[in-house]
């Protein structure tokens, strides 16, 4: 197998994939096992695209998608004829908070309201209930999330703003399922620190090892693979709520177990690209290793 990393990054140095933790752990485990390494920024590909002509180097290449890169650049290595981890269909999907929201709720998996900020004006009275979670509808990293906590708070935001349920028996933390193929990697609860509500590591949270038993999480985990093979998404991560208590038909709807099992979660969004330092060095779990495995046992698979 020949890998090729494709990061998207603010910086365009190479010389920054010996210092950056992530592109460091995935050079070291690529060493380990003797498989050739390529990083690559996304401006880059058209002339590496242009560099390959071997037809069976192709064949025996991976690229995996990190970082923020434009699916119509993922599109240009697939029209190449090589192998792109995720997909640009799939990250399409993931990157979009609003379509893939519709996504989880078109196909009964539970998950909070989400609507545009400006659409949700429009609502009558009592259809939803304030405080709301702005993001952006394409953002990620915890990046722009606040609440909303009235309607005159919807004027005035950014067109592409969405909204969600407030799930206040979550406030500061969640779940966090990271899968590869078929293989539920990890499973880690992130809790924000200080008086944010934002559990995102790069927003100051810190990471846990999964607090609950097999028998809790397990339902959850069959629901995460459930979601990555709808979804196209051969790696990434599910983000689940905690709903707590059920109070009312609402949230019984909102959570999807009536009487199911004794974690209640709702799903929060879907990842295409998700980072794993935070599991590594909050958790002390080998997360470059067993991806680098996975991706060589989708290689022989395909």
């Amino acid at each position: 197998m020949h890998l090729v990393v494709v990061y998207g990054l603010k910086t365009l140095d190479y010389g920054y994939f010996k210092l950056f933790y992530p592109s460091r752990r995935l050079a070291e485990e690529c060493a380990n096992r003797s498989i050739p390494l390529r990083f690559l920024f996304p401006r880059d590909i058209l002339s590496f695209i242009a560099e390959q002509i071997d037809i069976g180097l192709k064949r025996d290449t991976i690229c995996l998608i990190r970082g923020k890169v434009d699916p119509k650049t993922v599109s240009l290595l697939e029209m190449a004829g090589f192998r792109t981890v995720n997909s640009a269909d799939a990250l399409s999907l993931a990157n979009d908070k609003l379509a893939s929201a519709r996504f989880l709720s078109e196909n009964s998996w539970p998950t909070p309201k989400t609507m545009l900020a400006c659409d949700a004006l429009y609502l009558k009275p009592g259809f939803i209930r304030y405080p709301l979670v702005a993001k952006p509808r394409f953002g990620n990293r915890g990046e722009g999330v606040h609440f909303i906590e009235n309607e005159s708070a919807l004027t005035g935001l950014e067109p592409d703003t969405i909204v969600q349920e407030y799930i206040k028996t979550s406030r500061g933390r969640d779940l966090r399922f990271f899968f590869a193929g078929d293989t539920i990697l990890a499973i880690a609860s992130r809790h924000a620190t200080g008086d944010s509500f934002v559990s995102n590591a790069n927003a100051g949270g810190i990471m846990q090892k999964e607090p609950h038993t097999a028998a809790e999480l397990a339902p959850w985990s069959t629901m995460t693979l459930e979601i990555a093979q709808k979804a196209g998404l051969w790696y990434g991560s599910v983000d689940y709520l905690y709903c707590g208590k059920q109070e009312d038909a609402h949230t019984s709807i909102l959570c999807g177990q009536s009487r199911g099992p004794a974690l209640e979660l709702t799903v929060c969004e879907i990842n295409g690209s998700p980072g794993f330092e935070a599991l590594e060095t909050d958790c002390a779990l080998d997360i470059a290793g067993p991806l680098i495995d996975r991706l060589t046992d989708y290689l022989g698979a395909v």
